[in-house]
């Protein structure tokens, strides 16, 4: 698998996602300035909610900026069977039932999702309970791992 491949696949659906995130942060900003939303009583909150909900997607907009920078700039590293995971692994797990996904350990941009070569690659973020769990560990290695009092067996199968 070329990782410089998957880079520009990746960094290509940030770019969508943040272009997505700023038409929104855009009409909602819009929408909370717009004469319309200026309180008629003190019971009207309509305009404040506009400028929770503005700010958060300001927020959001400045996450996505900062995960297509670090996507950008990230250098990969060729990981082995002796090689511990840290970012930039690209990993096969296979659960107890026989379950393949393939993740990318990543610092940003958890959750986003990428097709390479009819392959759905997903970005886990060290700082999820996956990407905690893989952290150090080595292909083969298998671990368990525990959500919402559901425990689920992985093996590593390949890294690279």
């Amino acid at each position: 698998m070329n990782k410089k491949t998957l880079q520009s696949l990746i960094v290509k659906q940030l770019e969508e996602n943040l272009e997505t995130l700023l038409d929104a942060a855009k009409a909602t900003y819009e929408r909370s300035t717009h004469a319309e939303t200026k309180a008629e009583n003190k019971y009207d909150t309509f305009g404040l909610e506009a400028s929770y909900l503005a700010h958060g997607q300001s927020v959001r907009v400045q996450e996505a900026k900062q995960a297509l920078t670090t996507f950008k700039a990230l250098r990969f590293t060729e990981f082995n069977k002796d090689t511990p995971i840290t970012q930039s692994a690209l990993i096969t797990l296979e659960t107890e039932d026989g379950n393949i996904s393939i993740v990318l350990l990543a610092t940003e941009a958890g959750g986003v999702q990428v097709n390479y070569k009819n392959q759905e690659i997903t970005i886990v973020s060290l700082q999820s309970p996956l990407g905690k769990q893989l952290l150090g560990k080595y292909q083969h290695d298998i671990f368990e791992l525990n959500i919402a009092n559901t425990s689920v067996e992985y093996e590593i199968i390949n890294v690279i």
